[in-house]
Order: C-alpha cells, then structure tokens, then sequence
C-alpha cells in the first residue's frame, strides 16, 4: 500500500496503524484505504495539536 503509509490490509477490510507516544493505536475497519489513512492523519494532526 506505497501510497497509505499507515494502512495495511487485515481480515479483509483497510485498518492504519500509527504510533502515539510509545504505543500504537489501530484505526477502526474502514472498506476503502482512504478512509483508514484519513483517520491517521486526523489522530496525528490531533495529537500534534496537543502537545
């Protein structure tokens, strides 16, 4: 999946897999890869928003 960096391919449906802090969170399952890497990018922006 070159162009969803954190999305990978799990019983069948898209998840993303992100590191926050000194461990991962896993995305809900989405049908589409699109979806689960926009949900990575929206817990990182989050997550950057905070600190």
């Amino acid at each position: 999946m070159d162009a969803f960096r954190d999305v990978w391919i799990l019983r069948g449906k898209y998840v993303a897999f992100i590191l926050v802090g000194e461990s991962f969170q896993r995305s809900p399952a989405f049908t589409v890869p699109e979806s689960a890497q926009r949900w990575a990018n929206q817990v990182r922006q989050e997550k950057e928003l905070a600190e």
